[in-house]
């Protein structure tokens, strides 16, 4: 994984989820980051050779996006027979049940989601007047 200096902050913890659960992310996808899911899907089979191929993984991108995007947590949830399913991501995030690697992969995407036109004028104006210090 690269060394980021970008920003990290918590996602909130999905309903049934336990308490010492939590999960911290890089909350922008970054284009670097789209190309190495991308990259993550394709491979090329039997290189060098006139019988080269490119395959195309289908599986989710969402564990793609989940391995590259978290930095750490952990996720742990209540299962059948009192047992206790404990997560450490991002390195075990192909471990996690389904519906919590959707709600991670949600959280950031909700992030990544591109400003309406209404948000951004609210926006603009209070982020270019002037400190009370000025």
């Amino acid at each position: 994984m690269p060394d980021y200096q970008d920003d990290v902050m918590s996602i909130p913890n999905a309903p049934h989820w336990l308490n010492h659960s939590h999960v911290e992310i890089r909350p922008d996808v970054l284009a670097s980051d789209q190309e190495w899911i991308a990259n993550q899907t394709n491979h090329v089979v039997n290189p060098g050779t006139q019988f080269a191929r490119i395959e195309v993984s289908t599986g989710s991108a969402n564990i793609l996006l989940v391995k590259r995007m978290v930095v750490s947590g952990v996720v742990a949830v209540n299962r059948p027979g009192g047992r206790v399913k404990t997560v450490a991501l991002p390195q075990d995030a192909d471990k996690l049940l389904s519906y919590d690697l959707d709600y991670i992969a949600e959280q950031i995407s909700a992030l990544n989601e591109p400003m309406s036109a209404q948000a951004q004028t609210d926006f603009l104006p209070s982020a270019s007047a002037p400190s009370a210090g000025n």
